[in-house]
C-alpha cells in the first residue's frame, strides 16, 4: 500500500509538469507582441496578409481569438501591454489606447507630449505597464530628437516623452518595478549598406537580423536577415559599431545614471525587473561580433554590478525576450537561426542557472505571464507567419 502511494505521487508530479506548446502555428503574418491581465482575457496586435491591421482578443486563454471590433490607427504593431483596465498597443508611429469599456477593448490614437511640444511620431518596440496596473512606460524614440521613454498618465490616452541624454545609443526596452526606478536597456548594431541595397523594402529592424519586409503586393513579413558566412568580426576592435547599455532613474526619471554599457561586442534587447534591485537583460551579437553569442546579464543590488549569468557563444543564436514570474522564476526566449528552432530559456534561482527547451519552425519574440501557472508567447515561424504558444 506504501509503494502504491509513492507511484501515486510520482505520477502525479510527472502530470502536473508544464511546457510551451504552440497553440496557433499560422496565427497571423505578423503577430509580434502578447499582453495578458488575467490568465483568461488577452490581447495579440496582428497585421495580416491582405493589408490590415488590428488587435485580436480573447477571453478563453487562447483557445479563441476575434478582433477588437473598432478600427485601429496603424501600419503595423511592435509593442502591447495590458493592466486592471487598460490596454496599449504600440507601432513605429504611435500608442493606441483602450479602456474595458463593457469588458471589451475599443482602441484609440494617445497624445504623446514632450515638455509642450505634441510628438507626432513615437517609434517603439517595448511597452510596459507599472506594478499600479494603471501606468505604463514606453522606450522608444521620436522624431524630434527625444530618445528615452514615454510614460502615461493617469490614463493611457496621455503620455509624456524623457529624453535620457545619459544615453550613448537607442533606448529599445524598458522595466518599470516601482513608481520611481525605472531601468531602460540600450543598444545599436553596425549599419550594413549591402544588406540595406539587397532588401530596399526593409520596414523596420527588429533585430540585427530579424526584419519587417514589405513585399511587392504591400503586404508587410518577417524576414531572417542572416548570412552564415559573413566575415568575424576583429577582438578588440571597439569602435566597430555595437554598443549595449542600460540607465536606471530612482526619481521618476527626473535624473538618470548609466549603469552597464559595453562596446566592441553586442546589444541589449529585452530587460525585466521583479524588483528595484532585481534585474535580468538579454543580449546578442551574431557571427560579424567580436564576441559572437546570446548573454544574459542580471544585477541583484540595484545595477551596481552585473553578473553575467548565461552566455551561448554559437553564432546562430538570437534571444529577444525575457520575462520575469517571480523574483526566482524567469524565462527567456529566442531561437537558432541556422536550424530554426526555438529555444526558451528558464531559471528558478533568480537568474544563477538557466535550462532551456526547444519548440520546432519558430522564433519566439514576446512573453507574457499574468500569473505563475500559465504563460503566452508569440513567435514567427519558418513560413514567415506567426505562432501563437501556451506555457501550462
Amino acid at each position: 500500500m506504501r509503494v502504491a502511494l509513492i507511484l501515486a505521487v510520482v505520477v502525479c508530479a510527472v502530470a502536473a509538469q508544464k511546457n510551451w506548446t504552440i497553440t496557433h502555428y499560422n496565427f497571423a503574418t505578423i503577430g509580434i507582441a502578447v499582453a495578458f491581465p488575467q490568465k483568461d482575457q488577452g490581447i495579440v496586435p496582428v497585421a495580416m496578409s491582405d493589408g490590415s491591421a488590428f488587435v485580436w482578443e480573447t477571453t478563453n486563454g487562447g483557445k479563441t481569438f476575434a478582433p477588437v471590433p473598432n478600427a485601429v490607427d496603424a501600419g503595423f504593431f511592435t509593442a502591447a501591454a495590458a493592466g486592471g483596465t487598460t490596454g496599449v498597443v504600440g507601432d513605429a508611429l504611435s500608442l493606441e489606447c483602450s479602456d474595458l469599456a463593457n469588458g471589451s477593448y475599443s482602441f484609440t490614437r494617445a497624445t504623446i507630449k514632450s515638455g509642450k511640444r505634441d510628438v507626432l511620431l513615437w517609434e517603439s518596440q517595448n511597452v510596459e505597464v507599472f506594478p499600479d496596473q494603471n501606468t505604463y512606460g514606453c522606450a522608444g524614440q521620436d522624431g524630434g530628437g527625444v530618445n528615452g521613454v514615454a510614460i502615461s498618465g493617469p490614463n493611457c490616452y496621455t503620455w509624456n516623452a524623457i529624453n535620457i541624454s545619459e544615453l550613448v545609443t537607442e533606448s529599445r526596452y524598458g522595466a518599470y518595478p516601482s513608481a520611481t526606478t525605472w531601468y531602460i536597456s540600450a543598444g545599436q548594431w553596425p549599419g550594413n549598406d549591402s544588406l540595406a541595397e539587397a532588401h530596399p523594402n526593409i520596414v523596420r529592424m527588429l533585430t540585427k537580423n530579424i526584419a519587417l519586409v514589405r513585399a511587392e503586393d504591400g503586404t508587410v513579413r518577417h524576414q531572417v536577415l542572416w548570412d552564415a558566412n559573413a566575415p568575424h568580426g576583429k577582438p578588440g576592435q571597439n569602435d566597430n559599431g555595437w554598443i549595449a547599455q542600460i540607465a536606471k532613474t530612482t526619481d521618476a526619471g527626473q535624473t538618470w545614471t548609466s549603469v552597464f554599457e559595453d562596446w566592441g561586442n553586442f546589444y541589449f534587447n529585452q530587460i525585466t525587473c521583479p524588483s528595484e534591485d532585481h534585474c535580468c537583460a538579454v543580449g546578442e551579437g551574431d557571427q560579424t561580433s567580436s564576441a559572437p553569442g546570446i548573454r544574459i546579464w542580471c544585477t541583484v543590488d540595484g545595477g551596481n554590478t552585473w553578473q553575467n549569468s548565461f552566455f551561448d557563444a554559437n553564432p546562430n543564436f538570437s534571444i529577444m525576450a525575457i520575462q520575469y514570474i517571480s523574483e526566482n522564476e524567469f524565462w527567456a526566449a529566442g531561437g537558432d537561426f541556422q536550424g530554426f528552432k526555438g529555444y526558451l530559456w528558464h531559471t528558478v534561482d533568480g537568474g544563477v542557472a538557466w535550462e532551456y527547451e526547444n519548440l520546432n519552425d519558430v522564433y519566439v519574440q514576446d512573453l507574457c505571464f499574468p500569473s505563475e501557472s500559465i504563460g503566452y508567447a508569440t513567435a514567427f515561424n519558418i513560413e514567415s507567419q506567426s505562432s501563437f504558444l501556451t506555457y501550462s
